[in-house]
């Protein structure tokens, strides 16, 4: 009887689909006719018993598989060459994975000094306070982190930092969890303004780099 059980076990562990499954059902019921032929009518019982057990197992293999190679109904193939990808599969997923709602976060710029005179450096900070209750990921394409424009008092844009400065062509990603703050710093120059620069009011905007929704402005003042 252990031959027999290891036989049928080795069987049905091999099984991968239905049809199969039914095929090994069908040799397993030859051998129980064949025992029941021969009179022996405990051993028969027992191979029975395999067999129902064997199937139902065979069953729930087969739906495991099935779970296992397809978890998603959309997958998305990186290309080769490609670095892996933070959820990488499902686009949906990664789509509001990388959504940043104004209601989620809370922004505070600082420019110092708020005062400059021409041919100095300002130093921009902008933090982000995630205040909702899920993470929040931030993908940048390059390694600019923050994108600065600066408006003259007509509203003409004079200073756009990414058409000013030359930023390395290295991705990266900026989780922010619930309740923490991530602080992103750069420094602006006070020189090669377009129009020229001339003493005023300017409006300083400063803007995660890639989600221009999530921007902070405030007053600086040129002498």
């Amino acid at each position: 009887m252990l031959i027999i059980h290891h036989k049928i076990t080795q069987q049905i562990k091999a099984t991968v689909s239905t049809e199969l499954a039914s095929v090994v059902v069908q040799s397993l019921i030859s051998s129980k006719l064949g025992c029941c032929k021969a009179g022996n009518e405990q051993i028969c019982n027992v191979v029975l018993k395999i067999i129902v057990s064997n199937l139902i197992f065979c069953i729930f293999l087969n739906a495991a598989i099935a779970i296992e190679v397809n978890p998603s109904k959309e997958r998305l193939s990186p290309e080769r060459g490609s670095r892996p990808y933070l959820f990488q599969g499902d686009p949906r997923r990664l789509e509001r994975a990388n959504t940043v709602q104004l209601r989620d976060v809370e922004l505070n710029l600082s420019v110092e000094p708020q005062e400059v005179s021409p041919g100095r450096l300002m130093m921009v900070t902008l933090s982000v306070f995630n205040r909702s209750r899920r993470p929040i990921m931030l993908l940048f394409p390059d390694s600019q982190r923050l994108e600065i424009a600066v408006v003259n008092d007509a509203g003409n844009e004079v200073y756009l930092q990414s058409a000013q400065k030359r930023f390395d062509p290295v991705e990266g990603t900026t989780v922010i969890n619930r309740r923490e703050r991530v602080v992103f710093t750069t420094h602006v120059p006070v020189s090669g303004w377009s129009g020229g620069i001339r003493p005023g009011t300017y409006r300083l905007v400063a803007a995660v780099s890639g989600y221009p929704h999530v921007q902070k402005s405030q007053d600086i003042v040129v002498r």
